[in-house]
């Protein structure tokens, strides 16, 4: 009801949308009750089923390289967001990668396709019904739900999951040991790339390695992600 009254109020009204739908709909608000529901801090139980947080990591590094906390699947909004702070991350320009999603609306929406373009990538996306191509963001998605979303919650507000999200991600790519990497963090991981590169091709420019972008939501406690290959 309240979605539905958020999305006309501004053509109607809330008092005569109210008035008009109580007697049709049984249990219908209120033009008081909506105020008063709309003005209500969000419950733990809200927070945990309506946040999606996409994340976006380069995939040969693991390291995590943007990221949203939203309430909603908008991709101009929930991946969107993330995407160019990887971009941002990357300096802006996205040249000769490749940017690899699911078949999710909000992914092949031609906003964020459009925007993946204007950055320089080339959208990817994988066959339907398999997850060969899933299982790392997946991965993440699950350490991300455990860790700290369900290790330290509950959660009250949309601003404490942003800061336990910017402290994990910070602790994912300085401080945690990836078995995958030889038991090293994907920050090592970047500087030791680029040291060998600059040695091998001294007197040249510096190439960027390509980026796969993998995202995917998942609707739990927080959680939906992208990957930087």
């Amino acid at each position: 009801m309240i979605r539905f009254i958020n999305e006309h109020r501004d053509r109607f009204g809330v008092e005569l949308i109210c008035r008009v739908l109580r007697p049709a709909v049984q249990g219908f608000l209120t033009s008081r009750g909506y105020r008063a529901a709309v003005g209500r801090a969000p419950s733990a139980r809200q927070l945990r089923d309506d946040l999606l947080v996409p994340e976006v990591a380069r995939l040969y590094s693991r390291r995590i390289v943007g990221w949203n906390v939203a309430s909603t699947l908008r991709s101009e909004i929930l991946p969107m967001q993330a995407l160019d702070m990887a971009a941002w991350t990357a300096g802006g320009d996205l040249t000769g990668l490749i940017h690899h999603a699911d078949h999710g609306s909000n992914y092949t929406a031609m906003v964020y396709t459009e925007r993946i373009v204007e950055l320089g990538a080339v959208p990817s996306t994988g066959t339907v019904g398999d997850s060969f191509d899933n299982a790392m963001t997946e991965a993440v998605n699950n350490l991300y739900t455990i860790e700290p979303i369900r290790q330290r919650g509950p959660w009250r507000t949309v601003e404490q999951v942003e800061l336990a999200t910017l402290e994990w991600v910070w602790w994912w790519n300085n401080s945690r040991l990836h078995g995958e990497l030889d038991m090293r963090t994907p920050i090592e991981v970047e500087q030791a790339y680029y040291a060998d590169l600059e040695s091998a091709q001294t007197g040249t420019c510096r190439t960027r390695l390509p980026i796969g972008t993998k995202i995917r939501p998942i609707h739990t406690s927080c959680s939906s992600s992208s990957i930087l290959a």
